[in-house]
């Protein structure tokens, strides 16, 4: 368990909040930009918004 003090300074607590808070309502928010370089952290981060969208939520990868 992560200790609240760390929570403040994890980017990866950040970044799992944006996706939960995403998946609550995708079409309302429009969307979401995910800038980071190819690598595991992208991946997970890819992989956990796949988990936490809806059913048949749309899914799309648009080049630079």
């Amino acid at each position: 368990m992560i200790a609240i003090a760390d929570r403040e300074t994890d980017p990866w607590h950040d970044a799992a909040m944006a996706v939960s808070l995403f998946a609550v309502d995708p079409p309302a928010l429009g969307g979401v930009v995910l800038r980071a370089p190819p690598g595991p952290p992208r991946d997970r981060w890819l992989a956990l918004l796949r988990e936490r969208l809806p059913e048949g939520g749309g899914f799309q990868r648009i080049p630079v």
